[in-house]
């Protein structure tokens, strides 16, 4: 089995993954996202006149606690499709010999 025929066979299957599992996540929520932006956008712009400094803090460790979540379920969902596509790539190259 040829190492560079897996790898290259790997990120072809994890890049059709990805970019099937984005366009579906995408048509599932990009309807949510809209409303709850505007919703929020205009209640701070309400709530931040009386207490600025408060919000600043609370956007800042919102932003912060996401983006931590964000980062280790990203890693997460990458780790596992890529799992996912070296198993195909072997299956196939199992096939063809």
């Amino acid at each position: 089995m040829n190492k560079q025929t897996l790898n290259n066979l790997t990120w072809k299957y994890f890049c059709e993954q990805k970019k099937k599992e984005i366009k579906e996540w995408w048509k599932e929520w990009n309807i949510i996202f809209i409303p709850i932006g505007i919703l929020i956008s205009v209640g701070l712009l309400i709530i931040i006149n009386d207490h600025f400094p408060i919000i600043i803090i609370a956007s800042i460790l919102f932003i912060l606690y996401f983006f931590i979540k964000g980062i280790k379920a990203i890693y997460n969902w990458i780790s596992s499709n890529w799992k996912l596509a070296k198993k195909r790539a072997l299956k196939e190259l199992n096939k063809n010999k």
